[in-house]
């Protein structure tokens, strides 16, 4: 039998209700929602949905405030595209890796001006 790994949210998105943070994630996925973001950015690696996790990270992004804690949210979605495909990856499993550590760096890269929209001050 093989090891499942597990997906890691955010302790105040466990604090939801199972309906609450479930519909939370069935409606937030990768890329900014729309237009052209959307087709760079989709929600699956060579058609294996990654949008749990995306929607974990969305959830950081929306609720925390400080650059550490956006450090750790895009940790966190690393680690979720990586448990996913590990779970679920298949014979395209090495190149799924790939490109969800290409997800990650793009985030790191340039998810800062999205994280801190609306936040005022960030420290």
């Amino acid at each position: 039998m093989s090891r499942q790994f597990h997906l890691d949210y955010h302790p105040g998105m466990m604090a939801m209700t199972t309906a609450d943070r479930a519909a939370y994630l069935g409606s937030h996925g990768c890329g900014p929602g729309s237009g052209p973001g959307d087709w760079l950015v989709p929600d699956r690696l060579l058609g294996l949905s990654i949008k749990p996790a995306c929607g974990g990270h969305d959830w950081e992004y929306e609720h925390t405030a400080s650059w550490e804690a956006r450090k750790q949210a895009d940790k966190r979605l690393l680690d979720n595209m990586v448990a996913i495909v590990l779970n679920r990856g298949g014979w395209l499993k090495t190149p799924r890796m790939w490109l969800a550590w290409r997800y990650y760096q793009a985030v790191r890269t340039f998810g800062g001006p999205f994280y801190a929209k609306g936040k005022g001050e960030i420290k």
